[in-house]
């Protein structure tokens, strides 16, 4: 088993999660409908005027970051050495944005709209964890060793 594939499973699963929360968000936000928020919350935070960008849902945005996650992933896990690198290095690129847009969003929602919207808070989460399982998939990669480290 190559290393770090286990984790890179991982990064498959949650990217697929992701994608699926942040589709379900913009068909609700296409449909102009509420979602449905077992917290509250959602509806005010959905249709503040931080919910988009230049008119562009951030849903919408995040569902094309899960997707370009996703795929990146694929490609780690069906590729070999140094292809898996190149991908989980661009996967990484993306993750950390991710992660960044979210912790931003977190913020907005908790100390600027003062309320929750759960299935934001789902997607910050998942953004986490693929930038963490990112992170440990390219730290499992075996170490490039050139000539001249190895002694004769």
């Amino acid at each position: 088993m190559k290393p770090g594939r286990a984790l890179i499973g991982g990064m498959i699963l949650f990217s697929l999660f992701g994608l699926g929360d942040s589709a379900y968000l913009t068909w609700k936000h296409v449909q102009e409908a509420s979602p449905f928020c077992p917290r509250g919350g959602c509806n005010l935070v959905l249709s503040s005027h931080y919910a988009e960008v230049w008119g562009i849902p951030l849903s919408l945005i995040g569902a094309l970051g899960y997707g370009i996650i996703l795929a990146l992933s694929l490609w780690a896990y069906l590729a070999e050495e140094p292809e898996v690198r190149k991908a989980l290095s661009l996967a990484l690129v993306f993750s950390i944005i991710g992660f960044l847009v979210s912790l931003v969003l977190v913020y907005l929602q908790l100390f600027v709209l003062k309320s929750i919207c759960i299935f934001c808070i789902a997607s910050a989460l998942t953004m986490t964890t693929i930038f963490l399982l990112t992170l440990f998939s390219l730290r499992a990669l075996p170490r490039k060793v050139s000539a001249e480290t190895v002694k004769v």
